[in-house]
């Protein structure tokens, strides 16, 4: 584990290096009740190509269920000055639930760490990259993923 140097009050960070040279950047945000569970946010090969990964916390009110992934970002190289080229997202559904839960229907509850898996049905992924490095993401390929959600609610 390599210490980034960078602290502050809404997160913390560290690096893991792989023995291929790859640079593997993990953050947790402070405030989050579960422990031991850290997002991936950014990985950097020898040559300085990235993938940058996106999340988003995931609330009921005010009780932390968990992180989804948002977006990731491929061939950026600061080094070279470049912008990254493709970037897929991930849109999700709303979060539905039964009286009386607190739990999203189709989430699994861990009560060791107290972390909700699967809170989120994934409606769509989108394919977008860029032509040049000024223009905008452009869709290239869309692909729709509907995944059918049974609501199993007992009274």
């Amino acid at each position: 584990m390599v210490d980034n140097g960078q602290s502050d009050r809404t997160s913390s960070k560290w690096i893991a290096l792989s023995p291929d040279g790859v640079r593997h950047h993990f953050e947790h945000v402070v405030g989050a009740p579960v422990r031991g569970v850290w997002n991936i946010t950014r990985q950097v090969d020898p040559f300085g190509n990235a993938v940058t990964y996106s999340w988003a916390p995931i609330f009921r009110g005010d009780r932390y269920l968990g992180e989804s992934l948002l977006a990731i970002e491929y061939s950026e190289n600061e080094g070279a000055s470049l912008l990254p080229y493709a970037k897929v997202e991930f849109d999700y559904a709303l979060l539905e639930y039964c009286e009386e839960s607190d739990i999203p229907i189709g989430a699994a509850y861990r009560r060791g760490n107290k972390q909700v898996t699967g809170a989120q049905k994934l409606n769509a992924i989108r394919v977008l990259v860029r032509d040049t490095q000024t223009s905008d993401w452009s869709l290239r390929k869309a692909g729709r993923s509907e995944l059918q959600n049974r609501k199993l609610c007992t009274l």
